[in-house]
């Protein structure tokens, strides 16, 4: 039977054949933040499989060539400042935790307080991440109290990306967030390349849980 680091190394294998994982960082991040630890235990035999995961209370943990794409389009950098709308399992902000390096901070806003405490203990399980601040709020406006950011990452579908979370990244700045209807989204990504402007892209076809709260598709 294979132990969990053969897994990851095949799961990490299988997504640089894809071209799904590229840079040095993320391919290193995958490494040292593996999947099988934030999942439920009852999936942890699919751990490693690239597939979305049921953790609790309706949320999932991305798909691994997802997370993958999400990471390189971040275009994460050493010292970074990233908030991270829908904490989930915690992977996603541990794996960002590993780009930025220990001088970054990854801000993380969840709703749901269930999940935040399953994230935490998820997170607590690498005992070198010290850069992560979950904050039980509503995050489909983003958070601007701490802002400004130099990467946004939504982990949860918006109806629309709403003109205030534009104003919370810095020149230069990237936001990635899945925009459509319910059932599919859009994996679109935004560079503030001035004050007043913005350059759009969009990367691929995606299937996120729904975002609620003021800005999602219906209040909380």
């Amino acid at each position: 039977m294979e132990s969990s680091s053969e897994m990851n190394e095949k799961l990490i294998r299988y997504l640089i054949d894809l071209g799904k994982l590229k840079s040095k960082k993320v391919i290193e991040a995958f490494r040292m933040v593996p999947r099988g630890l934030f999942v439920k235990q009852e999936y942890l035999d699919k751990a490693y499989l690239d597939e979305p995961l049921p953790i609790i209370q309706g949320a999932t943990i991305p798909q691994p060539s997802i997370m993958a794409t999400l990471l390189e389009e971040l275009d994460l950098k050493e010292g970074e400042k990233v908030l991270e709308i829908g904490t989930g399992s915690g992977w996603s902000s541990s794996l960002i935790s590993y780009c930025v390096g220990k001088k970054g901070m990854v801000v993380s806003i969840e709703g749901d307080m269930f999940i935040a405490e399953f994230a935490k203990k998820n997170i607590a399980k690498l005992d070198w991440i010290n850069n992560i601040k979950i904050i039980i709020a509503d995050g489909s406006g983003g958070y601007e109290r701490m802002s400004p950011y130099d990467k946004i990452l939504y982990g949860i579908a918006m109806p629309a990306l709403p003109i205030n979370v534009m104003k919370q990244i810095k020149v230069g700045g990237i936001i990635i967030a899945p925009i459509g209807s319910k059932e599919v989204q859009i994996l679109k990504k935004i560079e503030r390349e001035k004050s007043d402007k913005y350059k759009e892209k969009d990367i691929e076809k995606v299937v996120f849980s729904p975002a609620y709260g003021k800005f999602g598709f219906n209040e909380l």
